[in-house]
C-alpha cells in the first residue's frame, strides 16, 4: 500500500514521527504566541525562566527611569531655586528703593 498523505480531504491518515531527530522542539511555546512574542524570550528556557528575565528586565526599566527623573528633578529644583534667588533679590532692591524714597520724602517734609 502506498504512503498516503494527510490533506483536507484525506482526514482518516494520521501522521506518525519515526524519528525524534526529524522535529526541533524550539517551537514548542505554547505559552506565548508568535505576534507577542518578547524580544528577550528564550525558547531554550523554561516559562518560570522567561517570566523571572521578564520581571528583571522590567526591574531595570523602572531603575533607570527612576534616576533619570531624579536627574531631571534635581536639575529643576536647582533652576527654582536660582529663580527664587533672583526674585528675593529684586524683591529686597525693591523694598530698599522704598524705604529711600519714603525716607526721603520725610527729610522733604521736614525741610
Amino acid at each position: 500500500m502506498p504512503a498516503t498523505k494527510y490533506t483536507q480531504t484525506n482526514p482518516d491518515v494520521t501522521l506518525l514521527q519515526t524519528s525524534y531527530n526529524s522535529f526541533s522542539h524550539s517551537g514548542d511555546t505554547e505559552d506565548i504566541a508568535d505576534s507577542v512574542n518578547p524580544s528577550n524570550y528564550d525558547t531554550h528556557h523554561s516559562k518560570e525562566w522567561n517570566s523571572a528575565v521578564e520581571m528583571k528586565a522590567l526591574e531595570l526599566e523602572n531603575e533607570m527611569k527612576i534616576e533619570e527623573n531624579m536627574k531631571i528633578s534635581k536639575k529643576k529644583a536647582k533652576e527654582d531655586a536660582k529663580k527664587r534667588a533672583v526674585e528675593a533679590k529684586a524683591k529686597a532692591e525693591a523694598d530698599k528703593r522704598k524705604k529711600a524714597q519714603e525716607l526721603a520724602e520725610k527729610n522733604t517734609h521736614k525741610a
